[in-house]
């Protein structure tokens, strides 16, 4: 099946992003980008069981992201959010329903082997653009028909 797994054994993925969270956000430090295959959010109509992460799992990684954000003068906003990808469609908007994490966003590129809203699709990325530590523009690239497109957000 397609869902995300945290990997919560000694050695797993969970036991490093728990270690990466608590030694490696310094002061200094202005965002932090997840960079994972399945999002948080998955589309309308689709279990999050399924094919993202579980509601039990969101939960465990966000407790992580409060105890992280709790010793930083940035707090949560030090999390700018989710870049993801497994659904197959192109997706800007917020990770979670928890007030706490409203501005926590995911950005979600869509797949090279085509997008569950537009077949004509082949291939995609995206490019973040950074000044002095903060993400001041994203621009995502695609090729239909062999032709490559572009678009700029922020």
């Amino acid at each position: 099946m397609g869902m995300a797994e945290l990997y919560n054994f000694s050695g797993g993925t969970l036991d490093w992003f728990r270690y990466q969270l608590e030694n490696n956000i310094h002061q200094h430090l202005e965002n932090v980008i997840l960079l994972t295959h399945q999002p948080f959010r998955c589309r309308i109509g689709v279990p999050d069981w399924y094919f993202c992460f579980s509601k039990h799992d969101k939960s465990i990684l966000r407790a992580m992201m409060e105890r992280a954000a709790s010793r930083h003068p940035k707090g949560l906003d030090l999390f700018w959010g989710q870049w993801a990808g497994h659904q197959h469609r192109w997706f800007n908007g917020t990770s979670f329903d928890e007030k706490a994490f409203q501005g926590f966003r995911q950005w979600e590129n869509s797949a090279v082997k085509g997008d569950v809203f537009d077949s004509k699709m082949a291939s995609s990325f995206t490019i973040f653009t950074f000044d002095e530590g903060s993400i001041v523009g994203i621009e995502k690239f695609w090729s239909e028909n062999g032709v490559w497109k572009s678009e700029r957000g922020t």
